[in-house]
């Protein structure tokens, strides 16, 4: 059973891909945003967490959260489910603040070793990102938006540079939209998908918006702010080396 973890900050593609899965996600083995919902956003709820650690919310405990995690995944087992999926951005929930985050170590950690753990990271340029969130109302102040981009990038980044590197591959937003097919072969190999199923989710894609239209006083502020040098602190993240493959 796989459990493919969709990682990526808010505006970086979560939309296009459940675009693209919308015939995936039908399917009777496939299970998207199930119940470990239930458990894990709060849990990572920093107030949550201190409370349970320190003894004032023994439900929330992280030997009882791995158990209940346990359970789900063996009763998802049991139904014969072949995948599971997480879609999650970075950050998420309300109040937004740049540590409302899934914590992708301690997953990775409160995971069963029988289950097959795969990280897909959506990658977009960080102008288009920040700029979406702030198109979409999640806040009005540009440089605020732009400092969650850069902490979750960051955190994302360290955070998968000391896992195995297998775990994760990166997809690039605006490469895959400006050939689909060009990576359908190499993202089904790599989950264990239907590869007919995805490319039926190509017509489901929208042009998204363009990093021209951005307001020239905003996108002044968000290039200046992400400079060459503050993109490469999270280099690896859009390497070649991790890449979905393109076929030739």
């Amino acid at each position: 059973m796989k459990f493919i973890f969709v990682i990526g900050v808010e505006g970086a593609g979560h939309d296009m891909l459940r675009a693209l899965f919308q015939e995936v996600t039908k399917q009777s083995y496939f299970v998207l945003a199930g119940n470990w919902r239930k458990i894990l956003p709060n849990y990572w709820n920093s107030e949550a967490r201190y409370k349970s650690e320190f003894g004032f919310l023994r439900n929330m405990s992280r030997e009882k959260v791995k158990n209940e995690l346990h359970n789900i995944f063996r009763n998802y087992a049991h139904e014969k489910m072949t995948h599971l999926m997480e879609d999650v951005s970075f950050p998420f929930n309300h109040p937004r603040n740049t540590l409302r985050r899934a914590d992708i170590p301690d997953f990775i950690d409160l995971v069963p070793d029988q289950v097959d753990l795969k990280f897909l990271v959506l990658y977009r340029n960080p102008v288009s990102a920040t700029y979406s969130g702030i198109r979409r109302g999640f806040t009005k102040n540009v440089y605020e938006q732009a400092r969650i981009v850069e902490d979750n990038l960051i955190y994302i980044d360290k955070s998968l540079s000391v896992c195995d590197q297998n775990l994760y591959r990166t997809l690039i937003f605006e490469d895959f939209l400006n050939e689909p097919h060009a990576y359908l072969k190499g993202l089904a190999d790599w989950l264990g998908l239907d590869y007919s199923l995805l490319a039926q989710g190509i017509q489901n894609l929208r042009e998204p918006h363009a990093k021209d239209a951005i307001p020239k006083k905003i996108s002044t502020v968000l290039t200046d702010f992400f400079s060459e040098n503050r993109i490469r602190l999270w280099e690896s993240l859009y390497s070649a080396d991790h890449q979905i493959p393109k076929s030739k």
